[in-house]
């Protein structure tokens, strides 16, 4: 229904869109009003005659958005990988989840890997509360109101204020971690990406075991920073002045970018 409504601008009555989609009236109606209220189809004023809705290109916008936001970030997270000896994932926000799209293998045994597709909880991850830092306080209790904070492990936060709290901490040191909250024995490491308009278009992590990670969480953290900054740069995204890790673009013994080229140059 929708690819014919975007097929044929204008607007349609109930009986001919019925007919143009061999359905009886009664079951087009129904759709045209479930497709109304969800704001994928509008009904014109003073009629019942019905025309595609504006919210079909939100999803073209964040289709668009997320190839350039892997095409950004994939090489990114390779060297990322290669720096770290450990597993590196992608993910973005998707409804109250968190889903993984693309992930690269580190050269560390990980007993724990997630799959490209995998949804976790917005609270309990090191991408989500990435995300969710990166969200006013609004967004957030609007989205607690809808999912809760499930426990998925002894670690797992619970206790919204103790889960602002954390958010809070998050925003000042611009990284999140995921201490056994998501899989026990895991620590996750992780940092926002932004795009030209500022909005956040998803989050990128280090996991692995905790008793393996736990001595170099700093050195993680200053390279998973590096590797936001990188990605969100790439899309646009103007990094401060006042950056702590503005000095630092690249990943160490990694030169890319404008000094690759001004390297290149000066040759």
């Amino acid at each position: 229904m929708l690819e014919w409504l975007a097929r044929n601008p204008g607007a349609h009555g109930v009986r001919e869109i019925a007919r143009a989609l061999t359905m009886t009236k009664s079951t087009a109606h129904r759709l045209l009003g479930t497709l109304t209220r969800r704001g994928w189809v509008r009904k014109a004023p003073g009629d019942l005659k019905y025309t595609i809705g504006l919210k079909v290109l939100s999803i073209g916008s964040v289709i668009l958005n997320r190839t350039t936001f892997l095409e950004a970030a994939v090489p990114i997270s390779r060297e990322l990988a290669r720096a770290t000896g450990e597993a590196i994932y992608l993910g973005v926000q998707e409804g109250n989840d968190v889903v993984i799209i693309h992930k690269v293998g580190g050269a560390q045994a990980i007993r724990f890997d997630e799959n490209v597709g995998t949804r976790a909880y917005l609270h309990t991850s090191a991408i989500g509360k990435a995300i969710l830092a990166a969200r006013d306080d609004a967004e957030v209790e609007r989205i607690l109101s809808e999912t809760g904070l499930p426990r998925r492990t002894p670690a797992t936060i619970t206790d919204r204020a103790r889960l602002f709290d954390e958010l809070s901490k998050i925003r000042a040191r611009g990284i999140a971690e995921s201490n056994e909250e998501n899989y026990v024995g895991a620590l996750g490491v992780a940092a926002t990406i932004y795009n030209q308009a500022g909005d956040v278009v998803g989050a990128i992590t280090v996991a692995g075991l905790k008793s393996r990670m736990n001595s170099s969480r700093l050195k993680l953290a200053r390279l998973v920073r590096v590797a936001a900054n990188r990605i969100s740069a790439e899309l646009g995204f103007g990094v401060p002045a006042h950056s702590p890790v503005v000095k630092q673009t690249v990943l160490p013994g990694i030169v890319r970018g404008p000094a690759a080229r001004a390297m290149k140059t000066h040759a």
